[in-house]
């Protein structure tokens, strides 16, 4: 007898650059940032080239899917500051001010509530500090959209390890197979959704893609082209 394939019954997330876009976020903390850094930033740079550099590392911390340690080393060595503040007071700074400075895509909400009509259920998989990752997917009000929300802090496991997938499935009650993640990380998301048996889609917005390996079966550019595609993904389970 054929075994029977299952059908895609829920539709996962990261959430840094695939629910909303990370770098704007700098744009709008930054006057918050340069009063509270007053003392330590180096006075000869203007807002634009603050906002530039705070982009520039955290993008490196994207790349590199780093922590908040490594991007703040990465803006020590690129001459933000000319005394350095104390790590901790800059974590402070940023658990306060960045999730309200976050701002969902123009699409996101609507996608969601498309995918719910559709009958899907919707979750979030992310690396970060619990409290930190669970304050800002909350700061949105996308948490009243989904399902389930795991974050590595929760479980002290972080993408890509497929144990983090498959934990977000056994939370979610769902299998493997009957999961589709859309992630903007080649590495953190794509690879390790497909290693743990889930249908990957890439989100080509953020992180390059590897030039030696090749590109996923899905890619989107913007959540609007998900719903388009799921019919495509289902056709071929």
């Amino acid at each position: 007898m054929q075994k029977e394939i299952p059908m895609i019954r829920g539709v996962a997330f990261d959430f840094d650059c695939t629910l909303y876009n990370r770098l704007q976020v700098w744009e709008r903390l930054v006057d918050r940032f340069i009063i509270q850094f007053n003392e330590h930033i180096n006075q000869s740079l203007s807002k634009d080239h603050i906002v530039e550099i705070l982009q520039r590392g955290d993008t490196m911390g994207i790349i590199k899917d780093s922590s908040w340690q490594d991007i703040f080393a990465e803006y020590v060595k690129m001459g933000l500051f000319s005394v350095k503040p104390e790590f901790d007071d800059f974590f402070s700074f940023i658990t306060e001010a960045f999730p309200p400075a976050i701002v969902l895509y123009p699409d996101t909400l609507s996608c969601m509530e498309t995918l719910r009509k559709m009958g899907l259920k919707t979750a979030i998989l992310t690396n970060g500090r619990s409290d930190f990752s669970h304050r800002k997917i909350s700061a949105t009000g996308v948490d009243h959209l989904m399902d389930y929300i795991l974050c590595s802090g929760d479980i002290g496991i972080q993408k890509p390890d497929k144990r983090a997938f498959e934990m977000l499935c056994d939370g979610w009650g769902l299998m493997p197979e009957e999961t589709i993640f859309v992630g903007d990380h080649p590495l953190s998301d794509v690879y390790g959704a497909q290693n743990a048996g889930m249908t990957a889609i890439w989100m080509a917005n953020a992180v390059p893609w590897p030039s030696k390996t090749d590109f996923p079966p899905y890619t989107i550019k913007s959540l609007s082209e998900l719903i388009n595609i799921i019919p495509k993904i289902m056709q071929n389970t």
